[in-house]
C-alpha cells in the first residue's frame, strides 16, 4: 500500500485512533474521569470510519449511512461532555434540549423517512452549529468565573478551542454543500422534467403516427378482404336477378342484407380512421375493436376479458398504452405461430394490468432476460415513459406480456 493510498483511504480512522490514544494517556496520567464520553466518542468514531473506509476500498457505494451514524454519535457524546462541564442549570437544560431536538431530527430523517443512503449535510450542519454554540457557552462560563488559575492551563479550554475551530469550519463546509447540492438538484430536476416532457410528447406523436399507419393497413385489408367481397357478392346478385324468375325477391333480399353488412362494416371502419376516435370509446372498447379485426382474418381466435371496475386514465397515457398493446398483438401475429390470442384488462384499486397471452411457440431465454427485438424494446420504453413496468414470460409454452401501470385518475 502506497502512502497516497493509505492517506486517501484511512486518514480519518487513523486520526480518530491517534485522538483516542492521546485522550486515554491524558486521562490515565491525570486521573481525569470527565472525558470518558470523549474516549467513547473517539473509539466508536474510529470503528465507524474504519468500516466506511474498508467498504470504499472494496468498491462498496452504500457506506453513506455510516457517516450519518457518525453525526448521531457526535451530538450524543459531545453534548454529554459539554453538559457535564456546565455549572448552570439553564445551560445544561439548553444542551439537553438542543441535543434532543437534533437526535429526533436524525432519527426521523434516517429511520422514519429512510433517507440513510443519502448524505445528510443538513444534519451535519445542525450538529456542527450546536457544538459551536456549546463551546461559546463554555467560554462564557469561564469568563464569568475567572480565578487566579491561568485559563490557558485549563485542558478543557484548549479542547473546546479545538472543537470551535473544527466545527465552525465544518458548519460552513456542510452548509455550503447543502446549499450547492440543493441548487444543483433543483436545476437537474428542472432539466430532467423538461427532457421527460419532450420525450413524452415525442412518444405521443410517434404513437399517433404508428397508429395511423397501422389503422390504414387494417382499413386497406378490411376493404379488400371483407367489404370489397361483400359488395362484389351484392353486385353479382344484382346482375343475376331476372324479374320473371321466382327467386328474384329472395336475391333482392340477399342483396339488401349484403349492402347493410357493408354499411355496418364501413361504420366500424370509420371509428378507426384516427386516434382520437379510437380512444374516445375507451381503452377496453378500442382493444376489443382491434381484436375483432384480427378475428375477422380467420387465422386467430381472440378472447378479451375485463376484470374489475374500469378506472379512467390520462388520455395521453391511454394512447401510449393502447399503442403498446397493438405492438404486443403485432408481435403475436408475426412471430408466435399461435392460434389463440387472449387479452385481459385487470383493474385493481391502485393499478391496471394489461396481459397479452398467446399459445404459440414462446421463445428461448437469454440469461435472466429474453432476447428482445425492436418491438419489445419499444413496449418496454413506452411502459417506462408512462410510469409502468413490462414483464415478459415466454418459457412455459406461448408468450405472456404483462404491462402494469399505476392508476392515477385523469
Amino acid at each position: 500500500m502506497t502512502l497516497y493510498s493509505f492517506i486517501n483511504n484511512y486518514l480519518e480512522p487513523t486520526g480518530y485512533f491517534i485522538y483516542f490514544i492521546a485522550l486515554w494517556l491524558y486521562a490515565r496520567r491525570y486521573n481525569e474521569t470527565h472525558i470518558t464520553a470523549l474516549l467513547a466518542y473517539c473509539f466508536l468514531t474510529f470503528v465507524v470510519m474504519l468500516v466506511a473506509s474498508i467498504m470504499v476500498k472494496h468498491s462498496a457505494n452504500d457506506n453513506i449511512w455510516l457517516y450519518n451514524i457518525h453525526a448521531f454519535l457526535t451530538i450524543v457524546f459531545l453534548g454529554y461532555y459539554f453538559r457535564r462541564l456546565f455549572h448552570s442549570r439553564v445551560k445544561t437544560r439548553v444542551v439537553t434540549l438542543l441535543c434532543s431536538l437534533i437526535v429526533l431530527y436524525l432519527l426521523v430523517k434516517n429511520i422514519v423517512l429512510q433517507d440513510y443512503q443519502l448524505f445528510d449535510s443538513m444534519g451535519y450542519s445542525l450538529v456542527s452549529a450546536a457544538i459551536v454554540f456549546f463551546v461559546l457557552m463554555y467560554f462564557h462560563q469561564l469568563l464569568n468565573n475567572v480565578t487566579d488559575q491561568n485559563i490557558f492551563r485549563n485542558f478543557n479550554f484548549w479542547l473546546a478551542s479545538g472543537y470551535l475551530i473544527y466545527f465552525a469550519g465544518s458548519f460552513i463546509i456542510f452548509l455550503s454543500y447543502y446549499y450547492l447540492t440543493t441548487q444543483i438538484l433543483a436545476t437537474y430536476t428542472s432539466q430532467e422534467k423538461v427532457a421527460l416532457q419532450a420525450a413524452f410528447e415525442k412518444e405521443i406523436l410517434e404513437a399517433q403516427l404508428d397508429m395511423q399507419e397501422q389503422t390504414l393497413k387494417n382499413i386497406a385489408q378490411e376493404i379488400h378482404d371483407n367489404i370489397g367481397q361483400t359488395l362484389s357478392l351484392a353486385k353479382l346478385n344484382l346482375n343475376t336477378i331476372r324479374p320473371e324468375k321466382e327467386n328474384a325477391p329472395e336475391k333482392i333480399a340477399t342483396t339488401k342484407e349484403l349492402v347493410s353488412k357493408a354499411i355496418a362494416d364501413l361504420r366500424t371502419l370509420s371509428k378507426t380512421l384516427h386516434t382520437e376516435a379510437v380512444l374516445s370509446v375507451g381503452l377496453a372498447e378500442a382493444i376489443a375493436m382491434e381484436l375483432q379485426m384480427i378475428q375477422k382474418a380467420g387465422v386467430f381466435e381472440t378472447v378479451f376479458r375485463v376484470i374489475g371496475i374500469a378506472a379512467p386514465l390520462d388520455p395521453q397515457k391511454e394512447l401510449i398504452l393502447f399503442r403498446a398493446v397493438q405492438e404486443a398483438l403485432n408481435n403475436a401475429i408475426k412471430h408466435s405461430e399461435a392460434t389463440q390470442i387472449i387479452v385481459k384488462l385487470r383493474y385493481a384499486p391502485q393499478e391496471l394490468q394489461v396481459m397479452v397471452t398467446d399459445n404459440g411457440k414462446g421463445f428461448e431465454m437469454a440469461g435472466s432476460n429474453p432476447s428482445e427485438g425492436s418491438g419489445m424494446r419499444n413496449m418496454r420504453n413506452r411502459a417506462k415513459l408512462i410510469g409502468g413496468t413490462l414483464q415478459v414470460d415466454g418459457s412455459r409454452g406461448g408468450t405472456e406480456i404483462r404491462l402494469t401501470l399505476p392508476i392515477i385518475a385523469a
